[in-house]
């Protein structure tokens, strides 16, 4: 085990040395940022590349593991250098294959002979990822197929340079201070957690039925029907469909699709996704989002999925209302929601509001929701305010929807997109049966709380005396001096109630969100008379006593 580990670190010290990135040369990444003074000798035939593209290149000839961490690490511009990002995106399309022979077992372990589950089976992949590849195939009832294969030996890869991958997350951030922020080992131990899962080619499946069944009622987004019979935990056999990426405008314009429209559907489609699903494609890269000649969005590659409990999209929701108000208190809070340590300095919150300012929709532009994500980053950075895993994963897909809507049509506009789904959200959030239904359960304990708070209180005083101090009082009028201010407290307490029911069932009444829904109306209908009565057989009572 230590051979096979100390042989690793030597091939790790191999690439790292030829491409000039031994002993951690990161001045070339980050300016300013060494810390070692390393002689570089670069190889003659990378010494004229940019440090990005050798960068790249390194993480090539590393193998599948580093290659699919180096594809997380170009959607991570909360941490890297966009232009780094840019150069790594390249790193999702151009994985060389392995040859047939390599993974043919690996099919027939799940399918059984390849002649008896295929009617015909391509040898060579049309696609090529660093866990897997994809070939095409017919079934015998004549279905096109896609068949993804996991690549052979992939596991024990894995076993192997994950742990060497955090230890040189471990070193880095040792000896770069300035990184920590950033929080390397934890982006490396989300990506082992990850992996894992994409190892499991059933979780993939299974996710890609789930988001047809969340659109069954959009036929203009779905993901490729799964093929059960022929799938299992290391190949995955689903429909195959014509598609193109959703980058590739001159197919757009080959078969008489806007660019505005798919734009717009597919940011409308992830919108569904994040905040009423709960459940989104996490990896929404141009090669991950197809369209059909006629038109429909694709979406391939389930592996890296997100799930968004209900809470947690209400802080969200919570979040975009402060930001297009530029309401920069609220904004704060929101953050702290996620348990953020947000600086209550002035100096932040001028410059929170100066971002917030500058990249707000005008009447002659929309908001650069872009600059603003970029922006408030390097503010957070500039704090040392780390961002959860979770906070960044949305706010990263719906950065990268938004470059894409804005790649597809440079006037989309993002505030007229956004802002009607925010108010459907807020209605649906308050709106929800689960709500409705609990609504006169917490009224009644509401009521019950403060109808018994005088007598509560009196028992706590009577309670504490007792245990403390004993007094023998005696007096004619202290009987009637106790029931009188008995009779004050509880008719204080029931106008507050009332007065409470009154403003709130009036408020339910007249708001544009609450008085569309008939149920809600007649139950906040029915709270107003009922409170109004009672106030009025309260004030009554008052004048005859």
């Amino acid at each position: 085990m230590f051979d096979a580990e100390f042989k690793r670190y030597s091939e790790i010290a191999d690439v790292l040395y030829y491409y000039g990135f031994g002993s951690l040369l990161l001045e070339d990444l980050s300016p300013g940022y060494a810390v070692l003074e390393v002689q570089k000798k670069l190889h003659p035939d990378v010494y004229t590349l940019p440090p990005y593209v050798r960068f790249r290149m390194a993480i090539e000839d590393l193998g599948a593991t580093f290659i699919k961490f180096g594809q997380i690490l170009s959607t991570r511009r909360e941490i890297f250098p966009i232009e780094l990002c840019y150069e790594l995106e390249k790193l999702q399309d151009k994985v060389p294959p392995l040859p047939f022979e390599a993974v043919k077992d690996t099919v027939e372990e799940v399918c059984g002979p390849i002649e008896t589950a295929f009617a015909t089976f391509d040898s060579e992949p049309f696609a090529a990822a660093s866990i897997s590849q994809v070939y095409r195939a017919v079934l015998h009832d004549g279905s096109k197929v896609a068949v993804k294969v996991q690549r052979p030996g992939i596991r024990d890869q894995l076993a192997a340079d994950l742990p060497l991958m955090r230890t040189l997350a471990e070193l880095i951030e040792l000896a770069l201070p300035g990184v920590k922020p950033y929080n390397l080992k934890g982006t490396v131990d989300e990506f082992v957690t990850q992996i894992y899962q994409e190892l499991n080619f059933v979780h993939e499946g299974t996710n890609a039925d789930r988001l047809n069944a969340n659109f069954s009622s959009n036929p203009k987004v779905r993901a490729p029907k799964i093929h059960w019979e022929y799938s299992g935990t290391t190949v995955l056999t689903m429909e195959f469909v014509e598609g193109f990426r959703i980058d590739d405008i001159q197919a757009m314009e080959m078969y008489g699709i806007s660019p505005t429209s798919l734009a717009i559907a597919g940011f409308q489609a992830y919108l569904q996704m994040i905040f009423f699903d709960g459940f989104f494609h996490s990896d929404p890269h141009p090669g991950n989002v197809l369209f059909t000649p006629d038109g429909t969005l694709l979406f391939i590659d389930f592996g890296m999925i997100g799930l968004l409990r209900q809470k947690r999209r209400i802080h969200f929701i919570k979040l975009l209302l402060a930001i297009f108000e530029m309401d920069v208190e609220e904004v704060c809070d929101a953050f702290r929601a996620f348990d953020m340590a947000i600086p209550t300095t002035e100096k932040f919150l001028d410059e929170l509001n100066y971002i917030l300012e500058i990249n707000a929709a005008t009447k002659s532009r929309p908001m650069d929701f872009g600059s603003l994500m970029d922006s408030l980053l390097k503010l957070m950075q500039q704090y040392e305010v780390q961002v959860p895993t979770s906070l960044m994963q949305v706010l990263k897909v719906i950065w990268m929807v938004y470059d894409v809507a804005i790649m597809l049509d440079p006037q989309f506009n993002f505030t007229k997109e956004m802002q009607p789904q925010l108010t459907m959200m807020v209605e649906k959030e308050i709106l929800t049966m689960q709500n409705v239904k609990s609504f006169p359960h917490l009224l009644f304990n509401f009521a019950t709380t403060l109808a018994n708070l005088p007598k509560n209180v009196t028992s706590a005083i009577q309670s504490l005396s007792g245990e403390r101090l004993t007094f023998t009082i005696k007096s004619p009028d202290l009987q009637e001096l106790s029931s009188s201010l008995s009779q004050s407290t509880d008719r204080l307490v029931m106008g507050m109630l009332i007065g409470a029911l009154v403003v709130g069932s009036s408020l339910a009444l007249n708001s544009p969100f609450l008085s569309t829904n008939e149920t809600f109306s007649w139950f906040a209908g029915a709270i107003y008379v009922i409170a109004v009565t009672f106030g009025i057989m309260l004030v009554l009572k008052a004048i005859v006593e």
